[in-house]
């Protein structure tokens, strides 16, 4: 069975402060666990520096297959580099891309891992003086740029989630006015059919009242001419009352006369045939009297009606 070559899959390799660089990732292939701890080797243009685990960062045990992380810092003004690689003393080392300047997580890489120590550009460079302020400078404002590249991609996101927010708001803004537009729209037009509507029910109100106002001075007149007709008829009455208290004192007279008695039983028949007659022109009187007070209590009725009917519509 051949074996398996032995590889490191990166996870992560990015700056994580302007004095230190982050890394995530595996061995595959691996049999046994390294002797040495890992530290990097970063070669420049003035040399190489090497970049010990912060105590407590490493995570995870350098076992096959097995993730782990750890964080390097580094022990002297940083400095621009060209190359890094991943070193565990002289047994295994690894060659590592450049870092990446945000610290999520990136595209994971496959490595080759070579069991050559690694040297070094020039191993004395340890012992060179500290690198020229103009380095540490340019070290630093790589390390802002970087900085600054993230923050600015952050307000970029920030700024489209923001335009994205505020487009649908606009478009909720605009669905909002449309739907408030047509709901005035629809309450004008019931207003407009409420107003043609009152103003038909005042019409036919009006209509009604004067209708209701002529019928009114029709059963007063008819009421005043009957009055006058109960008026004629009492007047009649008392004449009828009067004639025939004077036909009593005649037939008193009569009475007691008794040589004139033949005489005046002519004038006493001629008397009751009068009195007989006044007493049927009093029955007619009396029926038309009594038709008028019901021909007025009907209209009276109708009059009552209609005065409900006016206010109901009202």
């Amino acid at each position: 069975m051949p074996r398996q070559s032995l590889t490191f899959e990166l996870a992560r390799f990015a700056w994580g402060a302007p004095d230190r660089l982050e890394l995530s990732g595996r061995f595959l292939g691996l049999r046994d666990g390294p002797p040495d701890g890992p530290e990097l080797v970063i070669s420049g243009a003035d040399g190489a520096h090497h970049l010990p685990v912060v105590p407590g960062s490493l995570s995870g045990p350098m076992e096959d297959g097995c993730w782990w992380d750890a964080v390097f810092a580094w022990q002297e003004p940083p400095v621009a580099f060209e190359a890094a690689q991943l070193a565990f003393g002289s047994d295994l080392v690894v060659d590592l891309p450049g870092p990446n300047a945000r610290r999520s997580r990136s595209r994971r890489r496959t490595l080759r891992v070579s069991r050559a120590a690694a040297e070094p550009a020039n191993r004395d460079a340890r012992d060179e003086p500290p690198p020229a302020p103009e380095a540490v400078q340019r070290l630093r404002a790589q390390a802002e740029l970087l900085a600054t590249q993230e923050a600015l991609h952050d307000a970029r996101e920030t700024l489209q989630r923001t335009q994205e927010e505020l487009a649908r708001v606009r478009d909720d803004l605009v669905s909002e006015r449309d739907q408030r537009a047509a709901d005035a729209e629809r309450f004008q037009h019931a207003l407009a059919e409420l107003r043609v509507t009152a103003e038909e029910a005042l019409s036919a109100e009006q209509d009604a009242t004067r209708t209701a106002r002529g019928e009114l001075r029709e059963a007063l007149e008819m009421i005043d001419g009957k009055n006058a007709a109960m008026s004629e008829l009492e007047a009649a009455e008392a004449a009828s009352r009067s004639a025939r208290e004077e036909l009593q004192d005649r037939i008193a007279e009569l009475e007691h006369a008794g040589a004139e008695a033949d005489r005046l039983r002519g004038d006493l028949e001629t008397a009751r045939a009068e009195t007989e007659s006044a007493a049927a022109e009093r029955d007619r009187a009396r029926n038309a009297l009594e038709e008028a007070r019901e021909d007025a209590q009907r209209l009276l009725e109708r009059l009552s009606s209609a005065r409900d009917t006016a206010g109901d519509a009202a």
